[in-house]
């Protein structure tokens, strides 16, 4: 909390014109996760300043679904949820902030996700397929719907 007064104590000093905030879609949803409890927080503080801004919430990256795996797996078997996921390529992600730095402040949130959206077991079983890593021994134990971030 410090940090971010600070942060927009110096913004309102140095005559920010444009504050960028990149969020987590779904931020609001899950507030009894201290991490998006502290995101949500962040927006609020910048918001509140009087500081032009957008905040950009995004869906969870591609590049995250070897975290899935790893944090998920145990021996042999990775247990996904099979929530609706809807991942989006940290490439597509930059892209998307360096259009919204471009044009004028939002004051307000717009989302960004992925093209595709489907099962997290569905993206976990494909990705495991076509990643020519050597994961072809796990196999999925898809659970029940549970949010999973």
């Amino acid at each position: 909390m410090t940090a971010g007064k600070n942060l927009v104590n110096a913004e309102l000093a140095a005559n920010i014109r444009h504050h960028l905030v990149l969020s987590i879609v779904g931020t609001d949803d899950a507030l009894e996760i201290g991490y998006l409890r502290a995101k949500k927080h962040q927006e609020d503080n910048i918001k509140n300043s009087g500081i032009p801004y957008t905040i950009i919430r995004s869906t969870q990256f591609h590049e995250h679904t070897d975290t899935i795996i790893a944090v998920q797996g145990l021996a042999d078997k990775v247990f996904v949820s099979k929530i609706d996921y809807q991942p989006i390529a940290l490439e597509d992600v930059t892209d998307y902030i360096v259009q919204f730095t471009l044009e004028e402040p939002k004051n307000g949130t717009v989302e960004i996700a992925g093209p595709t959206r489907a099962n997290m077991d569905d993206f976990v079983a494909k990705y495991i397929e076509i990643s020519g890593k050597p994961l072809k021994s796990f196999f999925l134990t898809r659970t029940a719907n549970i949010c999973i971030l």
